[in-house]
């Protein structure tokens, strides 16, 4: 079972991949399991972005990590509008 009773938090890179200086397309598969897990157990898992930057140069000497508040969905948004908006608090704490 991909998210357990444990309560074990689960890290997701929507992105699937690093893309310097930009937020890249989302790979929104995860999430949606994830999603689909939510609605049909009727358990509240909160989705908690993160932006990370990189300092240029080799090797990266320094990381900035922003954490943001929990994002929750509802029945009323689309699982895209969901990922769009997961998105879009990873570019901003990220500074993109």
């Amino acid at each position: 079972n991909l998210i357990n009773e444990r309560k074990i938090p689960i890290v997701i890179f929507p992105e699937g991949t690093y893309y310097p200086d930009k937020i890249g397309p989302p790979r929104p598969g995860l999430i949606q399991m994830i999603l689909k897990y939510q609605k049909e157990k009727e358990k509240f898992i909160p989705f908690i972005p993160v932006g990370i930057k990189y300092k240029k140069g080799k090797p990266r000497e320094s990381i900035m990590i922003n954490i943001g508040l929990p994002i929750s969905i509802n029945d009323k948004i689309k699982e895209t509008s969901f990922v769009n908006k997961i998105m879009q608090e990873i570019a901003k704490l990220s500074n993109l």
